[in-house]
């Protein structure tokens, strides 16, 4: 975690460089079993031509700021702010800054089970994008869900102690936002009859597992692992069966754990923070007042 914080103050420090000089820098803020989310960064004083790339993976760009132009298999595109372009494995490509100044993109990248799992559970191979061999790119339309969704993402990023679940969530959101977009898919179709009386045992197994844990740092990886499901399958399926996401779950699972504790025992708030799996105690005083409308220490003080 401490990683990811410093990697965050060299970003910024790199920014600032950025107003004075010419600067690239590529560099990954997350990694997991099923993604990665990337920083891309540079600043330019005349027209950048960078050398042709390759993307192995399935990948979902982000532009932040500046304007670029993006050439793959005889189609070219704009990427700037409010545009998202998708890349699909085997994207051969050439990228320009046509202008100077500054330029930055957030890069989300996908393993191969990753996209798979992307692949089945929004039925990309019915998709014309999908479908098409001489189509290795396309650029939507960024949306205020995805814009808030990235934002949120980079946010939470730049917390110290992040929650894994918490930003797990917010990825698989923000892939929901895209997909539909690309799809036209319902994302929230009810699940059939015939399906829920088999998955109600694995809410009951991920519920079973979120409570005797709950103090650790617990991945949706690990959640789904623990359910025999794929991360992206049961991020829908648990919020569907329990009007829920599972770090809302998680959240308010913890926050009972010490509104309890308050009432109950004479520890110091620092120690009921870190025993219910908080990692700050300055986010955890934000989530207790907006649960319970008031301040743990206020809270603490009707009981002393």
């Amino acid at each position: 975690m401490e990683r990811v914080k410093q990697d965050m103050q060299k970003f910024t420090h790199k920014n600032k460089l950025a107003a004075n000089e010419n600067f690239v820098n590529r560099q990954t803020l997350f990694t997991s079993g099923y993604y990665s989310i990337s920083d891309f960064n540079c600043y330019s004083n005349e027209r950048l031509k960078f050398k042709p790339g390759y993307t192995p993976e399935f990948c979902i760009n982000f532009a932040r700021k500046g304007y670029f132009t993006f050439d793959s298999f005889r189609r070219s595109y704009e990427e700037y702010n409010s545009r998202i372009l998708v890349e699909k494995p085997g994207c051969e490509y050439i990228l320009t800054q046509p202008y100077a100044g500054p330029g930055a993109c957030t890069i989300f990248r996908f393993t191969e089970n990753g996209y798979e799992e992307i692949k089945e559970k929004y039925k990309l191979r019915q998709s014309s994008f999908f479908a098409d061999k001489n189509i290795y790119s396309l650029v939507l339309a960024a949306t205020p869900e995805s814009d808030y969704l990235h934002h949120a993402i980079l946010k939470t990023l730049g917390q110290p102690g992040y929650c894994l679940l918490e930003l797990d969530i917010l990825v698989m959101e923000f892939i929901d936002v895209i997909m539909n977009a690309l799809t036209g898919n319902s994302l929230h179709a009810e699940l059939p009859q015939s399906s829920k009386r088999y998955h109600i045992a694995t809410i009951e197994r991920a519920k079973e597992y979120i409570l005797e844990n709950f103090t650790d740092n617990i991945s949706l990886n690990e959640l789904s692992q623990h359910c025999y499901v794929s991360p992206f399958y049961f991020s829908r399926l648990f919020k569907q069966l329990s009007t829920c996401s599972p770090f809302y779950y998680l959240q308010h699972i913890r926050l009972k754990h010490a509104e309890t504790m308050i009432r109950t025992t004479d520890l110091p708030l620092t120690d009921i923070c870190f025993r219910s799996g908080f990692n700050r105690l300055d986010y955890f005083s934000t989530a207790f007042t907006k649960k319970y409308a008031i301040s743990p220490s206020r809270y603490k003080l009707g009981f002393s």
